[in-house]
């Protein structure tokens, strides 16, 4: 179960978290394994991924939010990337889950280009 949670600060800040704090994460090479057939796959416009060994290694916007130590994943919108932090994530299945979650998020905070040019479905 993923929690998103907003921080106090101005700027909303979305990290992926679990339900309860994974024993011992899996490593980043674990983590790029499991994502790589499917990242492999994206076209152009798809978001940069990057995997993190750490927390520690999340960017400065991610750590705004004090529970950023137990963060599976991060969307950074100013810069279009996707951070996993493998520590946190249970398996290379739970990779997959948290990557799935936070690219989902980035297609529905996207405008299509309809909605983009002030067009509605009620427009067709």
């Amino acid at each position: 179960m993923l929690v998103d949670k907003k921080a106090a600060p101005a700027e909303a800040v979305k990290l992926s978290r679990p339900a309860e704090v994974a024993p011992r994460g899996i490593s980043a090479a674990q983590a790029k394994k499991a994502i790589g057939t499917v990242t492999a796959k994206w076209g152009s416009e798809a978001p940069a991924v990057v995997v993190l060994e750490s927390h520690a290694d999340l960017p400065a916007r991610a750590k705004s939010d004090p529970e950023h130590v137990s963060a599976e994943g991060f969307y950074d919108d100013s810069t279009g990337t996707v951070y996993l932090v493998a520590n946190n994530l249970s398996s290379p299945q739970r990779a997959l889950q948290v990557l799935s979650h936070e690219a989902v998020g980035i297609l529905v905070s996207k405008p299509s280009p309809a909605t983009a040019r002030g067009r509605t479905c009620a427009d067709d």
